[in-house]
C-alpha cells in the first residue's frame, strides 16, 4: 500500500513538553520558591543553580535490573547571614530524577511507561441547547461531581 500522508508523531507534545521541563521550567519553579527567609529575617536561602549527574543505569540496564531509569539532580544553595553577611554555599543530593527515554516513555521498576494525557471536564453543572434535525430545541443538563458517576 502506498502511504499517501507520512505518520506524525504522536508524542511529541510529550516529549517537547519534557524537554522544556528540563531546559526552562525546572529551574524556573526553584527561583519561584526562592529565595526564603527565616521568621526573624536574620537568614535568607537562597537558590544558586542544578546538575542533572549521570544517570546510574542506561534505559537497558534500567529494564533489565528492575530499576528506574532517573539521574541524580544536585541544586546548589547559598545561605546567607543577614546580620554579619557571611555567606555559606553547598551542593545538596535533591533526589532522582525520572528521565524520559527516546521513545517517549519512563522507566519504574524495570517498567516501561506512558504517560498519557487526558482532557477532563471540571466538576459543575453544565446546560447545554440541542437542536433536533426538525428544528426542535431542548435543554439538557449534566452534573459533573467531584467523585462518582456523572448524571
Amino acid at each position: 500500500i502506498k502511504e499517501v500522508i507520512g505518520l506524525p508523531n504522536l508524542i511529541e507534545v510529550q516529549t517537547l513538553s519534557y524537554k522544556n521541563f528540563l531546559d526552562e521550567g525546572l529551574a524556573n519553579v526553584f527561583k519561584e520558591m526562592f529565595p526564603i527567609d527565616n521568621f526573624a529575617g536574620t537568614m535568607e536561602l537562597e537558590f544558586v543553580g542544578y546538575e542533572m549527574k549521570t544517570p546510574k543505569y542506561t534505559v537497558e540496564e534500567a529494564r533489565a535490573h528492575d530499576a528506574n531509569y532517573s539521574a541524580p539532580i544536585y541544586v546548589t544553595f547559598r545561605l546567607v547571614n543577614k546580620e554579619t553577611g557571611e555567606l555559606k554555599t553547598q551542593e545538596v543530593f535533591f533526589g532522582d530524577f525520572p528521565l524520559m527515554t527516546e521513545m517517549g516513555t519512563f522507566i519504574n521498576n524495570g517498567s516501561e511507561r506512558l504517560i498519557v494525557s487526558q482532557l477532563v471536564r471540571s466538576p459543575g453543572s453544565y446546560f447545554h441547547l440541542k437542536t433536533d434535525k426538525n428544528g426542535l430545541e431542548s435543554f439538557g443538563h449534566t452534573t459533573i461531581p467531584n467523585r462518582g458517576a456523572w448524571l
